[in-house]
């Protein structure tokens, strides 16, 4: 049977939440790498803004060096309506000290993206934290 849209919409939604749950809690095996690429088709396949951004908060619970790469690649081409939440997923990342510490040039290269374009002051203002914390 096909699914209504509302229908299409709600699964969706479900499945970016579970896919990027803890391997715990999700009762299943998968992969870092696995979780993202499942993240990527949701995100792509998205057709609301509201589930774009979705897929990007939820970036964060699976955070590694390409989450964060995909994450600056959403700040760098996404539409206006999911900028700023590409934003975020950038600065939830690099809140990261290890990570921050294992890519400074993900983290710089992302933190002045958000300096320069986001309208968010204290996402801005998280952003020059962390590059601080570079230096």
């Amino acid at each position: 049977p096909a699914f209504a849209p509302q229908q299409k919409i709600a699964v969706l939604r479900a499945y970016i939440r579970v896919i990027s749950l803890p391997d715990d809690q999700i009762g299943i095996k998968i992969s870092r790498e696995e979780k993202l690429a499942k993240l990527k088709v949701a995100y792509k396949g998205a057709t609301r803004a509201d589930e774009k951004k979705l897929v990007l908060s939820r970036l964060a619970a699976n955070r590694y060096e390409d989450s964060f790469k995909f994450a600056i690649e959403c700040a760098e081409t996404a539409d206006a309506a999911v900028l700023e939440a590409a934003y975020e997923a950038v600065v939830a990342h690099a809140h990261d000290t290890i990570l921050r510490k294992q890519f400074p040039e993900l983290a710089e290269k992302g933190l002045n993206i958000v300096i320069e374009k986001s309208s968010n002051k204290d996402l801005v203002e998280r952003a020059k934290t962390y590059k601080g914390r570079m230096e």
